[in-house]
């Protein structure tokens, strides 16, 4: 495993089991981890998921909620276009309301 994903990992981890969830743990993530992307935290995600020590429902929810939310933001808005993505994004946490 990547040292970038290892820490994304960490974060993820560390930021779930505190209460973060959505955009929270993202910022959290991001803030820990500066080259922290959808595509690191998305399979950063993956792996927690199957991690057999990890087993609080609370958490599992939250890493898979954001996988889910970070995945499908990557579908709808492309890397290439920033500008939309942070429009999207806004759009995206005023739906949610974190």
């Amino acid at each position: 495993m990547g040292e970038t994903r290892d820490k994304i990992y960490v974060a993820l981890v560390k930021g779930a089991a505190e209460g973060l969830r959505g955009n929270a743990l993202y910022d959290n993530i991001v803030a820990k981890v500066p080259k922290a992307d959808n595509r690191r935290i998305v399979r950063a995600s993956l792996l927690a998921l199957s991690d057999p020590e990890l087993a609080d429902r609370s958490t599992l929810t939250a890493i898979y909620e954001l996988a889910i939310e970070r995945r499908l933001l990557d579908l709808v808005v492309p890397v290439h276009r920033p500008k939309l993505r942070r429009k999207k994004e806004m759009a995206l946490q005023q739906r949610t309301g974190t």
